[in-house]
């Protein structure tokens, strides 16, 4: 995949790789501390600095896009304010992997105000009152776009890529195919897209309701370094997956939903610690619960908890996942579509992000590469199809379920910047589906594969997606208007933007 989206794909910035690839380093570091004296400590993390980029670039390279899912039909571009929306709610669910001391500032650089934070011993989560400042993240996109026309008039527009280290759409946030809360109307749409600038034609204004304050539950994944971690107990309850019964007595009918039983019981012990802070805030707010792997699937049950209580609209809550894995199902299975019935929830209003080799996300589905492996010998499918026969189609462990199913919109974020809608379940096995024998034959592979599930992986990605989507509606204005949407600018650089579009 040759296009230039994939070599600002490849490229990414220095910070992104050195994280992407710091999550491996994370494990190893406490060997070497018992192994090695610290000048070879220091001397191995000096050679680590210089190849970290070089090895990135080349792992990213050495995956081709086998499946071809960029030119599936579900690969239609995603409006740049809900990737601009979804990378934003990446970046700001990494930061739960901050020391303590240091999450409020980085959160208040980010223009939050963290209402309450707290840390167990399996995870890390803040809550938190915000809104993205659309308008300033398209001004300054803008403003890269006619600055580098005027540097090379015969530049494609598809070169574009803001500066490593400059605000604009680095800064800003997303959510390709994300969730816009329907407590607006669309009087208030019309109003939000009559006052966006008209400097700013050239791209859709985003919608009323997401230009409003917005209250955010945070949470990362498992953070093994943590010194509050337990490690042993932690393990446990993720081994603990076998479904059970989840908000009995809250579903109608009654026990309609199951749960992983481990993630389950984390996900109502962290409640007991965010449900007051939620209860004692002021109302009106749309409320989104987001988190990266772990954090992600807790997010989710809180969400369906606070949609079952029923004490706030539907349309104004929301859950957004980037690579987690599933932990959720109807008990009858049939699809993420009955969970979304029985919670009366739009479907859009659970969106779940998965990079195109993270294998966390497809764990515990029909996609997950070890069951799919698994089906293909013949006692296993016996053993399938006879718990199918006795116990039911949607049954766990039969021939058409693993043990959980995807809920809500799910959105794969594939090389060459496209996100691709997992639409059915034919679509899920297609496209989730991972060369499993491949990753083992080739190292490299698999490597890769831990680390796209990074949570750096996915704010990075999220963000080229969102560069991408703004370069798609800048093509689109084609050269007159160019030329109107740049007051101040002498008619050399005008010129210069416009070939450049």
């Amino acid at each position: 995949n040759n296009t230039s989206d994939s070599w600002h794909y490849s490229r990414g910035d220095d910070v992104f790789r050195r994280l992407r690839v710091d999550g491996v380093v994370g494990v190893v570091m406490p060997l070497m501390k018992i192994a090695l004296p610290a000048p070879t400590r220091a001397s191995i993390l000096r050679r680590y600095d210089r190849v970290t980029c070089r090895a990135s670039f080349s792992l990213a390279r050495e995956i081709p896009n086998e499946r071809g899912v960029a030119s599936h039909r579900g690969a239609t571009p995603q409006q740049w304010y809900e990737l601009l929306r979804a990378f934003k709610l990446a970046q700001w669910s990494a930061l739960c992997y901050l020391p303590q001391d240091q999450l409020h500032q980085a959160a208040e650089a980010e223009g939050l105000q963290v209402l309450a934070h707290g840390r167990t011993s399996f995870t890390s989560w803040y809550v938190a009152e915000g809104r993205i400042d659309y308008e300033g993240h398209a001004r300054e996109a803008r403003a890269s776009m006619f600055a580098r026309g005027s540097r090379a008039r015969a530049s494609s527009m598809s070169s574009l890529s803001l500066d490593q280290g400059q605000a604009g759409v680095d800064e800003g946030q997303a959510g390709g195919g994300s969730w816009v809360p329907q407590a607006g109307s669309s009087s208030r749409d019309a109003a939000a897209s009559s006052s966006w600038p008209v400097e700013l034609a050239w791209c859709p204004a985003p919608p009323a309701a997401l230009m409003v304050p917005q209250r955010y539950v945070l949470l990362r994944g498992v953070q093994w370094s943590a010194p509050e971690t337990q490690a042993l107990a932690l393990w446990g309850a993720l081994a603990n997956m076998w479904p059970q019964p989840f908000a009995h007595t809250m579903t109608q009918p009654p026990g309609a939903l199951v749960a992983h039983s481990g993630v389950a019981d984390l996900a109502l012990r962290l409640r007991t610690h965010v449900e007051p802070v939620l209860r004692d805030l002021p109302g009106g707010l749309p409320l989104v619960f987001a988190g990266h792997s772990l954090g992600g699937s807790m997010a989710k049950l809180l969400w369906c908890l606070e949609l079952l209580k029923g004490q706030r609209p539907r349309a104004d809550v929301s859950c957004i996942s980037f690579g987690s894995p599933p932990v959720l199902a109807h008990r009858e299975g049939g699809g993420g579509e009955r969970v979304l019935q029985v919670l009366r929830a739009a479907r859009g209003s659970c969106v779940n992000y998965v990079l195109q080799h993270d294998p966390v996300p497809r764990a515990m589905i029909t996609a997950d590469p070890y069951f799919s492996q698994a089906r293909q010998l013949s006692p296993i499918q016996a053993l399938l199809q006879a718990r199918s026969w006795l116990l039911g189609a949607g049954s766990p462990l039969s021939s058409s379920r693993f043990l959980f199913e995807n809920v809500g919109d799910v959105l794969l974020l594939t090389e060459g910047c496209q996100v691709v809608r997992v639409v059915s379940r034919e679509d899920e096995e297609a496209l989730m589906g991972m060369p499993l024998a491949q990753a083992l034959a080739k190292p490299a592979r698999s490597l890769q594969f831990w680390l796209d599930h990074h949570a750096a992986a996915y704010a990075q990605d999220l963000r080229v997606a969102a560069v991408a989507a703004l370069r798609r509606h800048a093509r689109a204005a084609g050269p007159e208007v160019a030329r109107r949407l740049a007051p101040g600018h002498d008619a050399a650089r005008i010129d210069g933007a416009a070939g450049s579009v």
